[in-house]
């Protein structure tokens, strides 16, 4: 109770004064690289942030600071790791490793969405005459590379999937200012689900 006082409730109201949006950003991909240990640390991690929230009118931060967040987005980053059928993938995991919060969300009326997003798109995704779904990005090196649109798991990963393992490519930007505006993969629908209604 002592910590709550003196470190949490400081805390919320020096950080999120005057804030009624809120965005979780969500590695889920370096998490599974990791394997199952790491990613279950994510879900446990995840859980036990949204709980400090409280989302409800009982909730320890709406008790604390007004006005209250009316409006959560959930989001999957680095999403231009993957091609578009792991994107919706990604989404339908998320959606798995948050249940029991997005429970709590519904039970309590909170308006949240989930979102698979890159803010800054690495790769660029294509298909080959036989189906194959690649990606074309830049290594950190500045090697250009195609590779195979890695699988992600829909839903919680099983044993089987844990022992073969996971393995994203890791691109980095290769842009220059002639490039401008930089492409990405969903920030606009993000935007407007978190910002949409301010602007009319």
């Amino acid at each position: 109770e002592r910590y709550k006082e003196d470190v949490i409730k400081p805390f919320y109201k020096n950080h999120f004064q005057g804030f009624n949006r809120q965005v979780i950003l969500v590695d889920v991909l370096t998490a599974l690289e990791h394997g199952k240990a790491r990613f279950d640390e994510l879900i446990e991690t995840l859980t036990g942030l949204l709980n400090s929230f409280e989302y409800g009118e009982n909730a320890l931060l709406r008790r604390i600071i007004s006005p209250a967040i009316d409006k959560v987005a959930l989001v999957a980053s680095k999403v231009d790791h993957v091609g578009p059928d792991g994107q919706h993938a990604l989404n339908q995991l998320l959606s798995d490793m948050l249940r029991r919060s997005r429970q709590h969300f519904q039970f309590e009326r909170i308006e949240h969405e989930l979102f698979a997003v890159a803010g800054i798109a690495t790769s660029k995704a294509g298909r080959l005459n036989d189906g194959t779904i690649v990606l074309d990005g830049y290594l950190e090196s500045g090697q250009k590379v195609r590779v195979g649109a890695p699988s992600v798991p829909a839903q919680l990963p099983n044993d089987k999937q844990w022992q073969t393992g996971f393995e994203f490519p890791q691109f980095v930007p290769h842009f220059s200012a002639a490039d401008s505006p930089l492409p990405h993969i969903r920030l606009d629908q993000l935007l407007e689900y978190l910002l949409g209604d301010k602007l009319k």
